[in-house]
């Protein structure tokens, strides 16, 4: 498992947030999202550095949101 710090936290609930306003679970569209929101030029990084095993997928599946397997074949 992961031991989650207050960047992994700060990571879930913003994206909790952002869902729950938007409700969209579009890879490409969260990703964007973040990278803007928290001033990243690489949000695909900085989440596998926070969760390593598939990290979209995983910060998805731990802040409770929706989880296609279809977005995520070429996500690692």
């Amino acid at each position: 498992g992961i031991n989650l710090t207050q960047q992994h936290i700060e990571a879930i609930l913003w994206l909790r947030a952002d869902y729950d306003k938007f409700g969209n679970n579009d890879v490409d569209f969260i990703i964007r999202k973040l990278e803007k929101d928290f001033g990243l030029t690489d949000g695909k990084a900085y989440l596998e550095v926070l969760f390593p095993n598939k990290p979209v997928a995983q910060w998805m599946r731990i802040a409770g949101l929706p989880v296609q397997p279809e977005q995520f074949q070429n996500i690692h």
